[in-house]
């Protein structure tokens, strides 16, 4: 990381995550109001929790993005934002151009995918269940 270009990018990645971060914290401080605040008959109640519940999942996303925001920023601040947090290799930098909050090289990253959907390597097809083009009758 020691091109002006670079340098560049680096420093407008870290203001645009830091913008990004002070806007999902004051969405989910005006959420929170919002829900405190709630007020009304049953029926208002009612479609009130509805909404709740619809939007959990949204905050708690909201949440992730900014825990993610915070960790890329802190790994800018510490020098580490190129450095994948699995192996210690290089991050290439159009991997971060398009995932700024990337903290794996893409190698660790599938790595990481694979075991999480722990899919086997023959994916499950056993040889004598194939798909074949011979008709069921020969089969």
């Amino acid at each position: 990381m020691t091109d002006a270009a670079t340098r560049q990018f680096v420093r407008e990645t870290r203001r645009l995550m830091v913008a990004a971060l002070d806007t999902l914290t004051r969405s989910l401080a005006a959420a929170d109001r919002a829900t405190a605040e709630a007020r009304g008959d049953e029926a208002d109640r009612s479609v009130e929790n509805e909404a709740v519940e619809w939007t959990s999942s949204l905050r708690a996303r909201k949440t992730e993005d900014a825990a993610a925001l915070r960790r890329a920023v802190a790994r800018i601040d510490a020098g580490e934002y190129f450095t994948c947090e699995d192996c210690g290799g290089d991050i290439p930098r159009r991997r971060l151009e398009v995932i700024r909050t990337a903290t794996t090289c893409v190698g660790c990253q599938a790595k990481r995918e694979r075991a999480a959907a722990d899919v086997p390597r023959d994916y499950g097809i056993r040889p004598e269940r194939r798909i074949t083009s011979r008709p069921l009758e020969d089969q």
